[in-house]
């Protein structure tokens, strides 16, 4: 009988790791300071190419097209921004920050 109470916390303890590193990971993406001024500044969805780099400037490195539709990622100090074709779909905070805007 002990060894069935020890089986069953056992599994009860490991099925609950997962749930936690989701729920971290979860609070680390929540934490991204706000675009804005106060916050982060950084390119929005739908701005153009054209657009982030006469707000931006240049990035610190460009990668390549990936996939299909090819979506391309320029890389500044702050931020990264992701590009399906011209157009930006997603720009997201450097680790690094979220931990200075947010300690």
């Amino acid at each position: 009988m002990r060894r069935l109470k020890l089986s069953s916390l056992f599994v009860c303890l490991s099925l609950s790791q997962p749930l936690l590193a989701d729920t971290l990971m979860l609070d680390s993406i929540n934490a991204e300071p706000i675009n804005s001024e106060a916050g982060l500044l950084r390119p929005t969805k739908g701005m153009t190419a054209q657009q982030v780099f006469n707000k931006f400037g240049k990035p610190l490195e460009e990668k390549a097209a990936v996939g299909q539709p090819p979506i391309t990622r320029w890389i500044y100090s702050d931020f990264k921004v992701y590009f399906e074709y011209d157009h930006v779909i997603r720009s997201v905070v450097n680790r690094n920050k979220i931990n200075e805007k947010n300690p």
